[in-house]
């Protein structure tokens, strides 16, 4: 089988953002600012599947080892029309999002004598919606009947050669890395669009491009309002050899999500759907501090705290119900997803030998609570369960799949740095340089492989972290001229989550990444720019496992990103 498509998917967003500023006297500033966004996106993919004619059949050969796979076909050529028929047509991801957003905040800093030399205040109030509709469907038939292909004889199938809907895919897909170039039969894309379709097979029965039925059960609108208010005060001693900041924010968190639920009450009628409307609140208060003590005049020790939160994405708040009254089973959105928070400690020694050479040294920890993580449990839902299947569950309830937030975890590691420029002492070195940075990270993700009732908690890696990670630059600079050549590196991390079973697992594999940049003054005020990014050409390419326990070097899924190569002139006005 074939698929050919193609997908639009145009977006908009306006921002409107402005404000004021006030000294009244020279130790009190204020500052106002207003925001405004609304965002409107749509999402249209079409494709048609193609079939392979009756009777035909093919040898495939895959050499696994490397990556990718490389594969070859033996058998009719799959670049004649003739060897396929239409099998359906596909909308499937037909769906538009309308969000919005406005928020005002107030902040001013007092200056005075003493210990607190500044106190900074402020509060903050934000709004934020989202609406997401979808008139997606799928598998129209493209037959001479308007019914499903028949298997095997392909009785009621249309040659896609008696037509003049279809083209060759091209034969340097990827430039061919990714194990097979391709060359065969797909679906026109051009003619997808519009009512196409439809006209040229009116027995499908697909609708009119605009008058799509909506699916109510994919409906959701969520809003979120937010209320901050925060304080801060500034301080030094010891002839400022001790210096920092401590304060509080304390956010007051309001929501709303509504989703369109089936009705599963007796009597309710085929397909009616009913809103299901959830409110929540929450509050977090949120201290930080921040100390700096000289040990000497260019030896440095920071320490830093402060908890921060990460809310949930909206549409994971979203309080739908799927359910499959044949098998029992749900799966229901959670919008007492409560923000997952964290107590951040980093505690650095710094050491600069010139005003562009240093070394430091640094750890970290970050204590998480509240990992979104999808466990699966027997729970009530407003209808009994009736059906005949086993879905694990006793006394008419449902086997349900949702998320909640789960155990506790942690983020902690080191960190080495350092930068040095050489000088007019060494000669034609003089204005090179260089940087480079290393990170050890070792992350906790509790997630439970059971149930709500019997947990089997297994302590897993966090989610897109690599456990080491480096940088390393080569610099030049002068009064004209600014270059830099980047290196980063990062070894493997998991993909999206830990699987029950490793051989169901994604990792992303090692992989190091090139870039470079060049600024050059023409002129004062006038900068030409060159950037190469990604110059070795390497992409996130995902294996089958896990990292460190299941490295099976077997690749999943292979990207080619590219090179990418930019130019510019910059302009500043108003002097330097």
């Amino acid at each position: 089988s074939t698929v050919g498509g193609d997908e639009h998917r145009p977006y908009t967003t306006w921002v409107g953002a402005g404000g004021a500023e006030w000294s009244p006297t020279s130790e009190l500033s204020m500052k106002l600012d207003l925001s405004y966004i609304k965002s409107d996106q749509t999402q249209d993919n079409r494709s048609v599947n193609m079939d392979s004619a009756p009777g035909l059949t093919w040898s495939t050969n895959r050499l696994v080892d490397g990556a990718p796979h490389q594969l070859t076909f033996t058998g009719p050529s799959l670049s004649d029309p003739n060897n396929f028929v239409f099998r359906d047509y596909n909308n499937g991801t037909n769906q538009t999002w309308d969000d919005k957003g406005y928020a005002a905040a107030f902040s001013g800093a007092y200056s005075m004598d003493g210990l607190f030399n500044k106190i900074k205040f402020g509060t903050r109030y934000a709004h934020q919606q989202s609406l997401y509709t979808n008139v997606n469907f799928t598998g129209r038939p493209l037959t001479t009947d308007g019914k499903g292909l028949v298997a095997i004889t392909r009785a009621n199938g249309i040659k896609v050669g008696s037509t003049s809907l279809w083209e060759l895919a091209p034969t340097n897909f990827l430039r061919g890395d990714a194990g097979y170039s391709g060359g065969y039969v797909v679906y026109q894309p051009d003619a997808l669009l519009g009512d196409q379709v439809k006209n040229n097979f009116p027995n499908a029965g697909i609708l009119a491009q605009g008058a799509y039925l909506e699916n109510l059960g994919a409906r959701r609108f969520i809003r979120e309002n937010t209320t901050a208010v925060y304080g801060m005060g500034e301080f030094s001693a010891m002839d400022d050899r001790l210096k920092g900041n401590v304060g509080v924010r304390v956010v007051r968190t309001e929501g709303r999500a509504i989703a369109k639920i089936a009705d599963l009450r007796p009597g309710a009628a085929a397909g009616a759907v009913v809103d299901n409307v959830r409110d929540t609140s929450y509050n977090n208060v949120l201290p930080s501090a921040n100390v700096t003590y000289d040990i000497t005049k260019d030896f440095l020790a920071r320490f830093g705290y402060g908890k921060s939160l990460t809310r949930a994405a909206l549409g994971d708040l979203n309080p739908s119900i799927t359910a499959n009254v044949t098998a029992g089973t749900a799966t229901v959105g959670n919008p007492d997803l409560r923000p997952l928070t964290a107590n951040s400690f980093d505690i650095s020694l710094e050491r600069y030998f010139s005003p562009t050479n240093y070394v430091a040294a640094a750890v970290f920890d970050k204590e998480i609570n509240g990992f979104f993580n999808a466990i699966v449990e027997c729970q009530t839902l407003p209808v009994v369960y009736t059906g005949g299947q086993s879905n694990s569950c006793s006394n008419g309830q449902w086997q349900v799949s949702r998320s909640v937030n789960a155990e506790k975890g942690y983020a902690r590691g080191v960190e080495l740095s350092g930068q040095y420029f050489f000088d007019s002492s060494y000669g034609m070195l003089n204005n090179f340089g260089l940087s480079g940075s290393y990170t050890y990270v070792k992350t906790s993700n509790p997630v439970n492989f059971g149930t709500a009732a019997a947990p089997r908690i297994v302590d897993t890696p966090q989610p897109f972290q690599s456990k080491n990670n480096f940088s390393i630059s080569g610099m030049y600079d002068d009064n004209k001229l600014s270059a830099r050549v980047v290196y980063t590196w990062r070894s493997p991390a998991i993909l999206f989550g830990v699987a029950p079973s490793p051989i169901d697992g994604r990792y992303i594999g090692s992989y190091g990444i090139l870039d470079a940049s060049l600024n050059y003054e023409i002129a004062p005020n006038l900068t030409l720019s060159f950037n190469g990014s990604n110059l070795t050409d390497k992409a996130l390419n995902r294996f089958v496992g896990e990292p460190d326990t299941y490295e099976t070097g077997l690749e999943r899924q292979h990207f080619g990103n590219g090179r990418t190569f930019s130019i510019g002139l910059r302009y500043k006005f108003g002097g330097k």
